[in-house]
């Protein structure tokens, strides 16, 4: 995918179509956002560096209140919510905010974290190299882990298997010393 084409959405697990462009208006949004709940780090879109990058790859939380910046004035609408009456401002938002984020599964967090990032890439032209190349880095990183864990898994049952024969024996064999 060409992160030069506007493809920067993603689906919700009930099929909600997200658009996360990172434009001017979604940046400053993510730079006015409180984080604090979150990290004691200080997040700011408009200045970047290597680490802010490396958080967002690797903080799921914070990579999708940044992703919630970008996306709330789409909220409304597509979680087809309004403001009742007698609701504060922070409290619809804090309303809308909580359908949007469990309407995120695994999939939509892995190809939300994927169009984000090359969302960050559109944005961010003099680094888009970098960012790509980083992104595939943590995809790839993700992989061996992956890989890893089915490694451990069989490793894990067979040790698991061996101490329930060895309990076994145990058993019989006092069943039939008596």
């Amino acid at each position: 995918m060409n992160p030069n084409e506007n493809n920067h959405v993603f689906e919700d697990r009930q099929g909600t179509v997200w658009d996360v462009t990172l434009t001017l208006a979604g940046a400053t949004r993510i730079d006015r956002s409180d984080f604090t709940s979150l990290t004691d780090k200080e997040f700011k879109i408009m200045n970047p560096n290597k680490q802010l990058f490396m958080d967002i790859l690797t903080e799921t939380a914070v990579l999708f209140a940044m992703v919630w910046a970008v996306v709330r004035p789409q909220a409304p609408a597509k979680l087809g919510m309004e403001k009742k009456e007698d609701e504060t401002d922070a409290s619809f938002d804090e309303r809308l905010e909580a359908e949007f984020m469990d309407r995120l599964d695994g999939e939509a967090i892995h190809k939300g974290r994927e169009v984000f990032w090359q969302s960050l890439a559109s944005f961010y032209p003099n680094h888009q190299a970098a960012l790509l190349t980083l992104m595939d880095q943590f995809g790839k990183a993700e992989r061996k882990i992956s890989l890893a864990v089915k490694d451990m898994e069989a490793t894990l049952e067979q040790a698991l298997d061996a101490e329930i024969n060895k309990g076994l024996k145990e058993v019989k064999k006092t069943l039939s010393a008596h």
